[in-house]
Order: C-alpha cells, then sequence, then structure tokens
C-alpha cells in the first residue's frame, strides 16, 4: 500500500473445483500502480482482517480464497442487475472496460499492455486496437491545430521580417 502498487505473481485457477497454483499467462511478476482512491479502498478493507503476506487480498467470507461461482452469483450478478447494466455482462467485460478508460485518456499502448500483463505490445494492439480509431481524430485535430499555428507564425513573420523564415524544427 505504500508504494501504491499491486504486485501480481501468480495466478489461481479453479479446475475441476480444485484451486490450481501456477505462474501468469506471460511468466512474469508486474506491478500494476493504484491510483489513491483504489489504494485507499484497499487499504481500509485490509485493515478489517488479521495480518497474513500470504492470504488473498479479496477472500471467502470464512477466509479462504473466493471461488468464482460462488462469487459470480451472489455478487457480481446481482450487482450488476442492481446497477441496471446488461445481464449478459462479464466479469471479464471490466477488463475491457478498464483498457477502454485507458486508452480514452490517451494512454500509450506500452503502458497499457504493462498494465494488462500482455506479453507484447502486439497481443495488446491485437486484442483492443478495434478502440483506437477515435485516436485518430484526435491525431487530426492535433495536427490542424500545429497546421494553423505554422501558418499563423509564418504570416507574422513573413509580414514583419521575410528574410527570416520559421526553421522546421520550431514549429
Amino acid at each position: 500500500m505504500l508504494a501504491s502498487t499491486v504486485e501480481v505473481a501468480e495466478s489461481a485457477t479453479e479446475v475441476n473445483g480444485q484451486l490450481v497454483h501456477g505462474s501468469t499467462k506471460n511468466y512474469h511478476r508486474r506491478a500494476v500502480p493504484l491510483p489513491p482512491f483504489l489504494r485507499d479502498d484497499l487499504a481500509a478493507l485490509l485493515r478489517t482482517r488479521p495480518h497474513d503476506p500470504d492470504s488473498f487480498v479479496f477472500a471467502a467470507p470464512e477466509g479462504g480464497p473466493l471461488r468464482h461461482n460462488n462469487f459470480y452469483r451472489r455478487h457480481f450478478k446481482p450487482a450488476v442487475l442492481q446497477a441496471g447494466l446488461p445481464a449478459d455482462l462479464r466479469f471479464h467485460d471490466l477488463r475491457h472496460s478498464f483498457t477502454g478508460f485507458l486508452i480514452a485518456q490517451g494512454a500509450h499502448p506500452r503502458a497499457i499492455m504493462e498494465r494488462l500483463g500482455h506479453s507484447s505490445i502486439q497481443v495488446t494492439l491485437g486484442t483492443y486496437g478495434h478502440l483506437l480509431p477515435g485516436i485518430d481524430e484526435h491525431l487530426t485535430v492535433g495536427l490542424d491545430a500545429l497546421g494553423r499555428a505554422a501558418r499563423a507564425a509564418s504570416s507574422d513573420s513573413a509580414s514583419s521580417d521575410l528574410s527570416h523564415p520559421i526553421p522546421v524544427g520550431h514549429v
């Protein structure tokens, strides 16, 4: 909590009712930065429990691992319906929404790749590239602003001193 990060070190998957621990998909650990509001919420949650560095952050009521099917049926689906979201919303869709928020903020694809733990930028762009077309419009608007500023500067310069054109690197 002091570093405002969560370290993703391994995965836990339920297979035939048994919890199997293993490496992450890309076999790498990663530190995911937390925004302060989320860090504060997690810190408050963790203060309610005995300190155990090996326990899960999100645990079942009796303290063991949170089982996907139980969580989904008891908590996630009721919360989805209460929020008025589509009934077919999947938990994994939250990951896609998160990525969409990062893209909308103008996050660099490499930063998105690292946050999501993808093995390569190609995986990130292959999965979320369809969300990037809105950025193309942003680039066009930015290039238009630069072009207009260059014209204005060139026009001002030309009217005051025609012998000093604007160097290319200074637009």
